[in-house]
């Protein structure tokens, strides 16, 4: 069956895997052994293929001789793995079509070992060649030697940093080994001095069972693989001994998975796309190994370059610890106090009996809620355990977790550990690697910092609604972006219909999130009334920090972090958030700034999501006013605006140039979305979904995914950034029709749409995959977009949107006055459309409190034409597509059950087919003919009832789960039976090749339920 080995090694200071192959010489085997050699190739990159492949990837270029150009099956998954590790062939890179065999036999000569290498490390290789053995050398081998040359240069310095391995918590006898260990070893009244060292003795037994898992699924993995060679070197195989030999096969390849990290984590799929790590690819259009390529040159201050591993490492070390040394001068403290109250003199003041609360101790069920609203996938920090660690083990360690975290708050004491950090580097979007100010950085913190930080957090969030400024919309409970989108595109309808003169200008301030001081931080805390216990908690996990930074796979030495909210911190937005909230209040309060005007009265001057700020101004005196507040904040906060960053709009007969570098701009880009002047949304907005959901799609496309997952990325990976801009605008019509093709070509797989799409919108429970109607979904968003900010009372445009809304007003207020348009803008028309049809539709149904999916699938229902829904009701879907089932199986019962399957009978009717005469008996095939009662049918159906006592027909209705995989797994395999006979030409009606098919499906399934499931 092929033999593999696989050697980890450092290159260049990166981790890096070669596997050693030797693939079997049957052409059946060929594409099972390759399935199987992404096992390896998922716990890392980049990753080398070396060996006998056994077969060629071009039969053209790869062969010369008989044979040459004939096509050749077995390289199929190799072909897809090339596709989606992206691997390239040292040969061709180097010597394009020329040839070089390896292995002659006869007048054929063919390249069938190869040197795979990923893409990235493409600079490394030097030479590839195809060498001879020295004349008077005994016979070796039939193969040509193969030699492949890496000049890896200098090398960069490695680090170790130790991360619990997840799959751990997926290995139920782990877990309980974990848990048994945990509760023996107590020590439940050891104070927090000792919490650090709790941590490192968790550490360490979670190193110990690593270990052991390892230990264990390779003692399996030999035993089974013993067994394996003990049948087959025995005499010619039984019907049972064949059996068993399927299920020891089986077994070998579900532990083979379990040993991957990564692939442990999607066992019960079994393919590479039900990792993680493949839908990240998918999101981000673009795969990790070429994301995550070394940086291979650095800009130097003086212009020049380096490409010195060391160099690089320093000048981003320098560039990143620069951002977090102070600015703040070490004068006097008592005018800086007396600054700082001058300009937060208008703040308002925190109630005592929210004072309280923020002071309070901590409770268990105030620690349990926040554990479970963490994100239990993050990165962990320095110390290597995740958050998933807390969660999962939460019972036996909530006494010490709890006595943690009312020691901090009572106390005032943290555990050494909270002064560390590390630091990654993420690239801007368009930003030149080798520039040091193109990244982004992000700290990864301890977890259980992160979860004493997230209460904290918790406390402060519910504060927020009553202390910061309407015009700012991030992380305010009860206020989101489509706050400020929504805003935006209505100010800027009402001004372009109007004819007001004004601009728009969209701020852009250099590393907002780091170079806020921390005096000024906490003064403003004090300004909103904050107790004195409160600051002095904050005030404590900023004391003292310091951070590495973890780049090119090297590690910097420490450095001390003395200002900057750091991004990765559960708190980080809410205090950033109540930092800027002094600027905001008195951009808003500023009678020397004219903003846009509403209907009636009242004016927008400034809005803002985090660190975006825009401000809509009437005239040049108000951007100098704005200017002189923001000196004012940047003096005391550390502040700065990017220099030719800041974008302007302009509005009316506005024709003064503004101070400053403002770049002026036709269209302006909010929060992602590109707005015109009008308030339409432009098109290079749509463009830039399109192209994204081809990426997306297109990277995708590279795994053999089933029906199921397909649905799967459309719906949670291509449709979401849809989603977000149908919120506040109208998608075109001829958009949204090119990106439903896009997606069912890529259901399909570019095949004929057997199914209509009007029926892939059902339920799954009545035979659809619950794919939604692109316009209709968006028009949901919509009308919930206009929803919510009628129902948000501290939303600074709601008088425009009453206004906005017209005559339908009725719609979405009981009672209102004031101002109304004459003609309602588009976006409104078409949002007041969609109600009076949901309305109509779905009378019983409240639109705004049901998930938007859901109204698609009752909508879908309602619009299905009805014999097809009356068919649908009567399979028994449950059954035929049931998650437990094997995912070729479950599709090919999804098809089975719009009875779609290419049976004689269908193809005849589209002129595909000569006849309608079954392959296997003669009589006229249908679906139901093909399953049931074609005689190889029936004779199977007989033998298999016979072998396991159990009635299998057409008309059995099981209950037992047996009885349901069974029926599931003979129908697949008659089908594939039939689909050979079509193929030769020749009735295949030999029933033990097909019992023993069937056999070992069931095999294998009961193989992969025993390793996920555990035998309890």
């Amino acid at each position: 069956d092929g033999r593999t080995l696989a050697v980890d090694f450092f290159l260049c200071g990166r981790r890096v895997r070669a596997l050693v192959v030797y693939a079997p010489a049957r052409r059946s085997d060929s594409n099972s052994f390759f399935d199987s050699l992404d096992s390896f190739m998922l716990d890392c990159y980049p990753c080398f293929i070396v060996g006998d492949f056994n077969c060629v990837l071009d039969p053209v270029r790869d062969v010369r001789g008989p044979g040459q150009g004939r096509p050749y099956a077995g390289a199929r998954s190799l072909r897809d793995i090339c596709v989606q590790f992206c691997l390239t062939d040292a040969w061709v890179k180097l010597h394009g079509d020329s040839f070089g065999g390896t292995w002659e036999r006869g007048r054929s000569s063919s390249r069938i070992d190869k040197f795979l290498f990923p893409r990235q490390l493409e600079r490394f290789v030097v030479t590839c060649d195809v060498l001879a053995f020295p004349p008077g050398t005994p016979r070796i081998s039939d193969h040509r030697p193969l030699s492949a040359v890496l000049d890896i240069g200098e090398s960069a310095p490695r680090y170790d940093t130790w991360r619990m391995d997840p799959s751990l918590l997926a290995d139920w006898s782990s877990v309980e080994a974990i848990e048994r260990a945990l509760r023996t070893a107590g020590g439940e009244n050891e104070g927090l001095d000792s919490w650090d060292d709790r941590k490192e003795s968790w550490r360490s037994l979670l190193i110990a069972e690593g270990r052991k898992r390892r230990v264990r699924i390779t003692s399996e993995l030999n035993a089974t693989l013993g067994r394996i060679r003990a049948v087959q070197r025995g005499a010619p195989l039984t019907f049972a001994m064949r059996d068993y030999l399927n299920l020891l096969k089986a077994r070998y390849h579900t532990l083979l998975r379990q040993s991957s990290r990564a692939a442990s984590q999607a066992l019960a799929q079994g393919r590479p796309v039900s990792d993680p790590t493949v839908l990240r690819q998918v999101r981000s259009g673009v795969p990790d190994e070429e994301r995550h390529c070394l940086v291979e040159e650095v800009v130097l201050p003086d212009g020049s370059r380096s490409s010195s591993a060391r160099v690089i490492l320093d000048v981003f070390t320098h560039h990143v610890s620069q951002l977090f040394v102070s600015d703040a001068e070490q004068g006097d403290s008592a005018a800086f106090a007396e600054a700082l109250d001058a300009f937060c003199g208008s703040l308002p003041r925190l109630p005592d009996d929210l004072c309280a609360q923020l002071c309070a101790p901590v409770s268990c069920d105030e620690l349990l809620e926040t554990i479970k609203k963490m994100n239990a996938a993050s990165a962990p920090g320095p110390d290597g355990i995740p958050t998933s660690f807390y969660a999962k083990f939460y019972a036996v360690l909530e006494p010490c977790l709890l006595r943690m975290a009312n020691d901090f708050v009572r106390n005032g004491r943290k555990p050494e550990s909270f002064r560390d950090s590390h630091v990654m580097l993420i690239l801007k979007p368009g930003g030149s690697p080798s520039d040091p100010q193109a990244w982004r950085p992000i700290t990864l913190l301890n977890a259980d910092y992160k979860i004493v930080a997230s209460l904290l957090a918790n406390r402060l969030s519910r504060t927020l609604a009553m202390l910061i400024s309407p015009a700012q919309t991030c992380s305010v409970p009860g206020r989101s972006v489509f706050s400020a989108l929504a805003l935006t595109r209505d100010l800027f309808t009402f001004t372009s219909r109007t004819g007001i003169p004004g601009c728009f200008v969209s701020l852009d301030q250099a590393k907002a999130f780091d170079r806020v001081e921390h005096r000024y931080l906490f003064g403003v805390l004090r300004a909103f009334g904050f107790p004195p216990e409160f600051v002095g908690w904050l005030e404590l996990l900023y004391a003292d920090l310091r951070a590495r930074l973890l780049f090119n796979r090297s590690m910097s030495d420490p450095f001390s972090v003395e200002r900057g909210i750091r991004q990765g911190c559960p708190l980080s937005p809410l205090l950033f958030v109540v930092c800027l909230d002094p600027l905001l209040r008195r951009i808003t309060n500023s009678p020397s700034m004219r903003g846009f005007p509403l209907p009636g009265q009242g004016q927008v001057k400034v809005s803002a999501y985090a660190d975006d700020v825009s401000l809509f101004l009437r005239d040049e005196g108000s951007y100098v006013a704005f200017l002189r507040l923001f000196r004012e904040y940047s003096e005391l906060s550390g502040a700065m605006l990017s220099r030719g960053k800041s974008k302007a709009l302009r509005f009316g007969t506005f024709a003064s140039d503004l101070q400053g570098d403002v770049e002026w701009v036709s269209a302006v880009k909010v929060l992602g979305v590109v707005f015109l002047s009008s308030g339409e949304v432009a098109r290079e907005t749509w463009t830039r979904l399109r192209v994204t959901a081809e990426t997306r799609l297109a990277v995708a496309a590279r795994f053999r995914l089933s029906l199921r997952e397909r649905a799967f990325v459309i719906k949670s990976v291509v449709c979401a950034s849809l989603y977000y801009v149908a919120r506040v605008a109208n998608p075109p019509r001829a958009f949204t029709r090119r990106l439903a093709t896009l997606c069912g070509a890529f259901f399909w797989a570019g095949k004929t749409e057997t199914v209509s799409r009007a029926l892939l919108r059902l339920p799954t429970r009545i035979g659809g995959f619950s794919l939604p109607d692109l316009r209709t979904i968006c028009s949901i968003f919509a009308l919930r977009g206009v929803h919510d900010l009628v129902d948000a009372t501290d939303y600074p445009g709601r008088d425009l949107l009453t206004y906005l809304l017209g005559t339908s007003r009725h719609l979405f207020f009981e009672h209102s006055s004031g101002p109304t348009a004459e003609r309602q803008p588009r976006f409104f028309r078409y949002v007041c459309q969609t109600f009076g049809y949901l309305t109509t539709t779905l009378p019983e149904v409240n639109v705004f409190n049901t998930p938007a999916s859901r109204v698609c699938e009752l909508l879908a229902i309602e619009e299905a034409p009805e014999e097809q829904l009356q068919r649908s009701r009567r399979v028994r879907w449950r059954d035929l597509t049931s998650s437990a089932l094997p995912s070729d199986i479950r599709d090919f019962g999804w098809l089975r059950g719009w009875r779609v399957l290419p049976t004689r009978d269908r193809m005849a009717a589209w002129g595909v087919a000569p006849s309608a005469q079954c392959p296997q008996c003669g009589l006229a095939e249908t679906q139901l003919h093909a399953m049931f009662d074609c005689v190889v049918s029936r004779t199977f159906w007989r033998l298999l009832s016979r072998m396991f006592s159990i009635r299998l027909d057409a008309h059995t209705r099981p209950r037992d789960v047996l009885t349901r995989l069974l029926l599931c797994v003979g129908a697949f395999v008659l089908w594939r039976q039939r689909g050979v006979a079509s193929f030769q030409g020749r009735p295949q009606r030999a029933m033990f090749p097909l019992l023993q098919r069937t056999r070992t499906r069931l095999f294998e399934q009961a193989c992969v339920d025993l390793v996920c499931l555990g035998e309890e």
